[in-house]
């Protein structure tokens, strides 16, 4: 997302909600910040895409940092409530790399886990390789900078290595 006020940042797919993939933003936020689709329960002045803290019960639909009413397709189609567009991304390459490497390491390891579980199971509302080649090692102590490219493991060849 990139022009909003407050919803800026690399997002990763972390699981489902609403039959759509779900994503999280890869900064060090003092609460975890997601994209969503919300089908707006019935009412469809309030169907679209938010970036809040929570995509379950009425706050995180309320209190949103932007919002997209738009149909269930990534990247959402113009500007948001809050000035922000949508870029979507078929790979993870520098930026998401960097913005990655730039977290605490318990952070990373939480979001390493949730994109992992989010896997083959996911829905893919947005184009996603079944498999890539290596996209960098984020596993390392360091932590930081953008990681050197390396191959996979063998045993998740389909997933990236950090």
């Amino acid at each position: 997302v990139v022009g909003s006020e407050k919803a800026v940042g690399i997002f990763l797919r972390s699981g489902a909600h609403c039959g759509q993939p779900m994503y999280q933003r890869l900064k060090d936020d003092e609460a975890t910040i997601f994209l969503y689709y919300w089908d707006g329960a019935g009412d469809e002045s309030c169907a679209g895409w938010y970036v809040a803290t929570s995509p379950t019960g009425k706050q995180g639909h309320d209190d949103y940092l932007d919002f997209w009413k738009s149909a269930a397709v990534l990247p959402a189609v113009g500007v948001g409530e809050c000035g922000g567009r949508m870029e979507a991304r078929s790979q993870l390459d520098g930026p998401a790399l960097t913005a990655l490497a730039e977290l605490p390491e318990e952070r990373r390891r939480l979001v390493r886990a949730a994109f992992r579980s989010a896997g083959a199971s996911a829905p893919r509302g947005v184009f996603e390789e079944e498999s890539s080649p290596a996209m960098g090692d984020l596993g390392s102590e360091s932590g930081a900078g953008a990681a050197e490219a390396s191959p996979a493991p063998a045993s998740e060849s389909s997933m990236p290595p950090w």
